[in-house]
C-alpha cells in the first residue's frame, strides 16, 4: 500500500510540476511589446554589421586566394557567433548563425556594446581583406 501511494504522490509532482512550467510558458514574455530606443539603435548596428559582412564575403569570393582563409574563417566565425537581438529579426538569408533562444540576459543598453564590439570586429576583418586586396600581402 506505501509503495502505491509513494506512486501516485511522484506522479502529482511530476503533472504539477509539467502544469506549473506550462503555465509560466504561457505568461511569459512574447515580446510583442515595442522594443526600446537602446533595442533599436543596437538593431541599426547589428544591419549595418551584417551589411558589412556581405560585403566582405563578396570580396573575399572574388579575390579567390588561399591565402584569405584566415580571413574567411574568422568572418564566418563572427557571423555564426551574432547575438541575436529578441523580438526584432534580421534577414536570415545573410546569416548562419544559430537562432535558437539564448540563455544569456543582457540590458538594452549593453546590447548597444554588444553589436558595436561585433562590428568592430568585422571591420577589422575587413581592413585586413582590403589591405590584401590593394596590396597584395597581409
Amino acid at each position: 500500500m506505501a509503495k502505491t501511494y509513494r506512486k501516485m504522490n511522484v506522479k502529482r509532482v511530476k503533472l504539477f510540476s509539467l502544469l506549473f512550467v506550462l503555465l509560466f510558458y504561457a505568461v511569459a514574455c512574447k515580446h510583442d511589446h515595442k522594443p526600446s530606443p537602446e533595442l533599436l539603435e543596437a538593431f541599426n548596428i547589428q544591419k549595418q554589421g551584417l551589411e558589412l559582412a556581405d560585403e566582405v564575403k563578396k570580396e573575399i569570393d572574388a579575390l579567390h586566394t588561399p591565402k584569405l582563409k584566415t580571413e574567411e574563417r574568422k568572418l564566418d566565425h563572427l557571423m555564426s557567433n551574432m547575438v541575436e537581438i529578441e523580438g526584432l529579426a534580421h534577414d536570415h538569408s545573410q546569416c548562419n548563425g544559430d537562432h535558437r533562444p539564448k540563455e544569456y540576459a543582457i540590458t538594452d543598453k549593453q546590447m548597444i556594446a554588444v553589436q558595436q564590439e561585433w562590428v568592430d570586429s568585422l571591420k577589422s576583418v575587413k581592413a585586413r581583406v582590403w589591405k590584401f586586396r590593394d596590396y597584395g600581402s597581409l
